[in-house]
């Protein structure tokens, strides 16, 4: 559930029950939607702590002592040895005053921290001196070494700590504009030093900027490890079970829910901390938020940090969102680790909370070394990424001495031809990234055909992996001839397989579809009988050729025969196979379909790779659209922020593969009422495409649509006008039809465009000749009819045929609370055109209806109104007010 509003509704309704009910009423939701009933037991248990508490004897004394103590009353007198002077600051649990303590004649300065917890028994007291006595060990620079302690006559524990001038470490660094890489290496440190603490079994559990402070010498001390709990358990799974006193905006989700505090629970809170240095702000706002809000708000997701701020480097994005994981498993495994992730960031390396992919660490390489990279290096490069020992299955010659004396002779040869190729590439290439690697392939194609290797069949192993390479990296004419330059050397069964079906995705990415459905149909019978891996991903590559010719059913078809192929326990395979049904399901607006399969395959995806991975990108922007088209562009938002920064990092800014996320993001935050947002996404998505597709592919005539709509939506009509043209100009050439469905979308924006010009006649037209084509073939409900339908209506009520708009004002407002729910902004700005029928039809009472039933829709929305809907309702409603005056 992501309402937060039904979850604490639901939340308010189990707090009424009895115990007995409560655990029935969950018992049952657990069968229904296991997640929500897991969220809300959580809630409950959090709920009832308070008054276990307070039934406690000894903690109603410390409560009745709690209630008793001032901390102004104490300055001036005397804890043990030392004299408080000063209040220095006060929390919710504890008092730190600046103290001094004389000794030999020496007088030395601490903080001393009072805490207000009362050691109200023995047991207690002894279990306090001893945890003190492990943290006092603590004996690292950037943390406040613990001097002394104790506890009062009335039973205050208290704390001498080293004193730390400073300041804390977000106004610090605010305050004197301190660059990224400062600000990051200063995060380091700071988990660095957490690390050293979780390493001696403590945890912090209240890490925040006010517990961080710059000393004058510019490093970071970390304070306030004198509350944390010593660990009893080994540091992966250490928890502590103490009561809290959480700081909002800082707690993580399982403290916010009453669950024990652990490892990685520090690790949340340094991520708060990273997110918030960077952006000069925290990733959630929770004032006024419940508990079940807040827990919300955290499953959501931040707002990646490049959005915020364009200059940061897309590898932030992946680290806040895996320091910020709401589940504590899927976060940092360690303190280091994520010490480790901001050195990497600092240092242009390639971050463990991104898929470790060839193209990805040869940009990171590359961005590290940008005007040359020494020649070593480079040969070390070059042999990973073209796999130059594949023919050595464990990958290293010397652990292979017993192969024959031909393969020997063979790995040799291929080490000597990629360094003779190195040496070719010039040093100035290495300037922008990936260009060296580009490079590189070219001048060992250029050698293989000049000087080819005597091995026919190691020349088109190698050709294989560098038109696999290239097509990875978008670049499909050089991919194209890598391939048919391998399949000319006449390989052996296997590497021929492969290469026919590079060559397929090749020519399908150059839109020349025949020809890659030719390869396609070789490439699968090459592989019949070999290894079902090839098989299967040759057949994906016939589907995908198929599903680019528009011929969906066969495409459907053919996807379910290969997933009947697969056994139980290929799950990776099967992923696969749904996520192509879902591109199927896509083109044909099959949403439900979609949404079933791309979300079984994000599930699959996600328990198999554990860390962010292409394959996950790519289930979540297909789940992402099915959400987004059955309205519920909220839900889809926090995976299009996923797959567009895992995108980024995977292929770089202006790849096409970018450029799709970019497009869906456009329709998302549109949908939200965005968009200047919409504007810019929708411009990114077109850029990328130009920049990387050829011209006659669908994908760049959509982006190009796109743009337009974005425009219309902040009242740049007349600009629109020309991209919805040069959109319909572009799929007149791909499908040779200038009312083909995919050109569906541009010609109803047209019509909208007619309509608000009050030429009523030409939408008309438009959208008469839509409506049965997109009956035939998304079906009623769908979004496209509800909208075509919609507009047919404004038209007709434009021409004075009031009778016969009511017919498609009623059947599309049907369609809208259907699709979205009769409550959302989208289902009345539908609606608001039936009550302007009525008007028109003179049947007043049944308007002002409807328009009272708009107003409560527009002031209980939480979610921005589209422009479109709100100004529909607008008009409506001012009609309305106008006849009702009278």
């Amino acid at each position: 559930m992501n309402d937060p509003g039904g979850l604490e509704r639901r939340f308010q309704d189990l707090c009424d029950l009895e115990p007995d009910e409560q655990a029935r009423a969950l018992q049952k939701l657990e069968r229904d939607d296991p997640e929500l009933a897991k969220r809300l037991s959580l809630l409950l248990e959090a709920h009832r702590r308070p008054d276990a508490l307070l039934d406690d004897k000894a903690l109603q004394r410390w409560a009745a002592m709690l209630k008793a103590f001032d901390a102004r009353a104490l300055v001036g007198s005397s804890i043990g040895d030392y004299r408080l002077r000063e209040l220095v600051g006060q929390g919710g649990m504890s008092a730190v005053y600046r103290a001094v303590r004389r000794f030999e004649g020496v007088e030395r300065t601490v903080a001393l921290k009072v805490l207000a917890l009362p050691v109200v028994d023995e047991r207690t007291a002894l279990r306090f001196m001893n945890e003190a006595g492990i943290l006092a060990r603590l004996d690292h620079p950037a943390i406040a070494r613990l001097l002394d302690w104790g506890r009062t006559e009335q039973g205050w524990p208290f704390l001498a700590l080293e004193l730390v001038q400073g300041e804390m470490i977000d106004a610090w660094c605010r305050q004197r504009g301190i660059s990224l890489a400062a600000r990051l290496e200063l995060m380091e440190q700071v988990a660095s030093a957490v690390a050293y603490a979780h390493s001696n079994l403590v945890v912090h559990l209240d890490l925040k900027p006010g517990n961080v402070l710059i000393n004058q010498h510019g490093q970071p001390v970390v304070l306030d490890f004198g509350i944390a709990q010593v660990v009893a358990d080994n540091i992966a799974g250490a928890e502590t079970t103490v009561p809290r006193w959480l700081t909002p905006g800082y707690a993580s989700p399982e403290l916010i829910a009453g669950k024990p505090g652990s490892v990685a629970s520090d690790i949340y809170m340094m991520g708060v901390m990273l997110y918030e240095l960077i952006t000069d702000r925290r990733p959630f706002d929770f004032d006024q938020a419940s508990p079940a809000e807040s827990i919300d708000l955290i499953e959501r997701g931040p707002v990646p940090p490049s959005r915020l701020n364009r200059a940061l480097p897309r590898d932030l994005d992946a680290v806040c969102r895996k320091a910020l994981h709401p589940e504590p498993e899927r976060r940092y495994g360690s303190a280091e680790s994520f010490a480790a992730d901001i050195a990497a960031v600092r240092e242009n390396r390639p971050v463990r909370a991104l898929p470790a992919s060839l193209g990805y660490r040869m940009r990171k390489a590359l961005q590290r070394h940008p005007i040359t990279i020494p020649g070593t290096a480079l040969a070390s490069i070059a042999i990973m990424v073209l796999l130059a020992v594949l023919w050595l299955q464990s990958g290293d010659l010397r652990s292979q001495r017993d192969l024959a004396e031909t393969e020997r002779e063979r790995a040799e040869e291929v080490t000597r031809f990629l360094v003779d190729s190195i040496g070719a590439v010039s040093p100035q290439t290495l300037s922008e990234a990936g260009a060296g690697l580009s490079e590189l392939m070219e001048s060992t194609v250029e050698r293989l055909a000049l000087n080819p290797p005597s091995d026919a069949h190691l020349r088109a192993a190698l050709l294989e992996q560098i038109a696999r390479t290239r097509l990875a990296m978008g670049e499909h004419e050089p991919a194209l001839q890598a391939a048919e330059l391998g399949l000319q050397a006449n390989p052996d069964g296997v590497t021929r397989a492969r290469l026919l079906g590079l060559q397929a995705g090749a020519l399908r990415n150059l839109a020349r579809y025949d020809e890659a459905l030719a390869a396609a149909d070789q490439a699968v019978t090459a592989a019949d009988g070999l290894k079902l891996e090839i098989l299967f991903e040759n057949r994906r590559r016939r589907l995908q050729t198929l599903e680019r010719m528009t011929r969906f059913d066969e495409a459907e078809a053919y996807g379910r025969e290969t997933l009947a192929m697969l056994a139980e326990d290929q799950r990776l395979l099967r992923a696969h196979g749904l996520n192509d049904l879902a591109t199927v399901g896509l083109a044909r607006m099959d949403m439900a379909g979609v949404e079933a399969h791309a979300g079984e395959a994000l599930e699959i995806y996600r328990e198999i790779h554990q860390e962010p991975h292409v394959d996950t990108s790519e289930a979540a922007w297909r789940l992402a659209v099915a959400l987004l088209n059955t309205g519920r562009s909220d839900e889809a938002l926090p995976l299009l922020d996923e797959a567009l920064a895992l995108r980024t990092q995977l292929y770089g800014a202006d790849d096409h593969r970018v450029g799709e996320i970019h497009y869906v993001y456009s329709h998302a935050v549109a949908r939200l009422g965005r968009h200047d947002e919409a504007v810019d996404h929708a411009r990114a998505a077109y850029d990328n495409y130009v920049e990387s597709l050829p011209g006659n592919d669908p994908r760049l005539m959509a982006a190009t649509g796109s743009v337009g709509t974005a425009l219309k939506d902040i009242g740049q009509v007349e600009e629109s006008i020309g991209w919805f043209q040069r959109a319909i100009g572009l799929g007149e050439i791909i499908h040779g039809d200038p009312f083909h469905p995919d050109l569906g979308a541009f010609h109803n924006q047209l019509a909208e465009v007619h309509i608000h010009r009050g030429e009523y006649a030409e939408a008309l037209a438009i959208n008469e000749r839509l409506l049965p084509m997109f009956i035939e073939l998304a079906g009623e409900p769908s979004v496209p009819t509800t909208f075509i339908r919609h507009n047919i209506s404004r038209s007709l009520r434009g021409l004075g045929r009031a009778e016969e708009a009511l017919v498609h004002a009623e059947g599309a407002a049907s369609q809208a609370a259907a699709i979205y729910s009769p409550d959302h902004f989208m289902t009345a700005g539908v609606q608001a055109e039936v009550g302007q029928c009525l008007l028109a039809l003179g049947r007043i009472a049944e308007a002002a209806e409807i328009a009272q039933r708009l107003q409560a829709v527009m002031s209980a929305s939480a979610a921005p109104i589209p422009s479109a809907q709100q100004s529909a309702m607008d008009d409506f409603l001012g009609a309305s007010q106008l006849i009702l005056a009278r």
